[in-house]
């Protein structure tokens, strides 16, 4: 894949986001990788033995577009905790690829396929009391949303069968990763492991499904994460108390993305490198972006998008561009490794996502495209103000039009001055904020009772 991408549409560009660190204050990546702050942090935890035993409770793991959560439960088990992760679905067909692809080789992870959900049952209805309860907490909260009841109840034994080896490893906590469905285990875990503690994230996509478990499992919560300030009026109409919230931003790993070596850069041309990274499906707006190029092509006759991510509009966007005559400008890469998408990112002038996702929140991909030195042009979303300023680390549009897309292209690419300014600004903002050593160190600062 490194053939495919341009690296001499980007040579100037790169050069000048050297000289432009240099000039501004802005360190290289040599020298402003966190190693010594990483090192820090695994020597403070191991010294004050703040060995804490966590159990990670997701739907599917690993899943190939939440690199995000694979990034979390490194990050931890790097910090010196002893992590654990539980699923309640199968594995998807290439999760042993993607668990060395992320550097998980050393996380035990269980994911419940029939043998397990079998198992399940045998404990479910060896408990036949607390499986009442349950089914009549799942039936009484969210009953009028069918659709999310139905899928509560066809998790029930590999809930059981999770819970089941929980009493087992006994974790000092038990993590919900997402707020939704996980949500039954939060309920068995109050329920059978008196002794450890429940901590819960709810803050995208779960958040908006607004189920009853979810608000019945948060106000019970021993701890309670969400990643957006954005969210916090949601959780009070869910009857959530928003002061027991603790605001903690996903993070991206710093050092990973530093370590990707783009490889030799040269060349003089200049023309528009686009990517964009995502599921494809509908409301994220990728056949914009492909519309956009459609339009930029006049401009830039050379003008090239790269789309990485699997989904099931990966044919309407074939389509697309087929028709648009774009075979030459437009390439859908399909799912690749996270060190693909970072070397992408950084072979890119602008990272386009044009969402209309209501549960978008503050995407983990533009932190890392910022980073790496692709200006993001998205849309308004719930909260993206707290990780881009318009107009001067990144663009946000009122809306995904392609003219508009294009159009904002167009500014960034005329003026290089400017261009190179904001991509030291989105730099210097990720490295400051959203680091996730800092951030994963919050988590845990909580979950000692260190900060309240």
């Amino acid at each position: 894949i490194r053939m495919m991408f341009p690296r001499s549409s980007a040579s100037a560009s790169n050069a000048s986001r050297r000289s432009t660190r240099a000039s501004s204050g802005v360190s290289s990546p040599a020298t402003d990788r966190p190693h010594s702050v990483e090192s820090r942090l695994e020597r403070t935890y191991s010294q004050r033995g703040f060995d804490v035993k966590i159990a990670y409770i997701f739907t599917r793991f690993p899943a190939p577009s939440e690199t995000f959560a694979c990034n979390d439960v490194r990050t931890l088990k790097r910090l010196g905790m002893d992590v654990s992760v539980y699923a309640q679905r199968a594995a998807f067909p290439d999760s042993k690829r993607m668990i060395l692809d992320r550097g998980l080789a050393g996380v035990p992870v269980v994911n419940c396929g029939v043998r397990e959900a079998a198992r399940g049952c045998v404990n479910a209805f060896s408990h036949p009391l607390l499986l009442i309860r349950l089914l009549w907490w799942i039936t009484r909260s969210d009953l009028v949303r069918f659709t999310h009841w139905m899928k509560c109840v066809a998790l029930v034994p590999a809930s059981f069968y999770i819970c089941l080896r929980l009493e087992k490893e006994r974790p000092d906590i038990v993590h919900l990763f997402w707020g939704h469905y996980q949500s039954l285990v939060g309920f068995l875990a109050r329920e059978r492991l008196p002794r450890s503690k429940l901590s819960m994230f709810l803050g995208a996509y779960d958040l908006e499904m607004g189920l009853g478990i979810s608000a019945a499992t948060a106000n019970t919560a021993d701890f309670l994460f969400t990643h957006a300030e954005a969210n916090l009026p949601r959780f009070e109409a869910m009857g959530i108390d928003p002061g027991r919230v603790h605001v903690v931003h996903r993070g991206v790993d710093v050092a990973f993305i530093d370590s990707v070596d783009p490889g030799p850069v040269d060349g003089e041309e200049r023309f528009p490198v686009l990517a964009c990274v995502a599921r494809l499906v509908e409301r994220k707006g990728i056949r914009d972006a492909i519309r956009a190029v459609h339009l930029l092509k006049e401009r830039y006759p050379r003008v090239k998008l790269f789309i990485a991510g699997e989904g099931s509009c990966r044919r309407t966007l074939a389509g697309d561009v087929e028709r648009l005559n774009l075979s030459n400008h437009v390439t859908l890469l399909g799912h690749v490794p996270h060190g693909t998408v970072i070397d992408l990112l950084k072979s890119t002038h602008v990272f386009v996502l044009p969402t209309r996702c209501t549960g978008e929140r503050l995407p983990n991909v533009i932190k890392e495209a910022m980073l790496c030195g692709a200006i993001p042009v998205t849309t308004s979303s719930p909260g993206i103000e707290e990780l881009v300023s318009p107009g001067v680390d990144g663009v946000v549009l009122d809306s995904g039009a392609p003219d508009d897309i294009a159009r904002a292209v167009v500014d960034l690419m005329e003026d290089e001055d400017r261009r190179m300014s904001m991509i030291a600004r989105a730099r210097r903002k990720v490295l400051d904020r959203f680091s996730i050593d800092a951030q994963m160190t919050r988590y845990i600062s909580v979950w000692n009772g260190r900060e309240g």
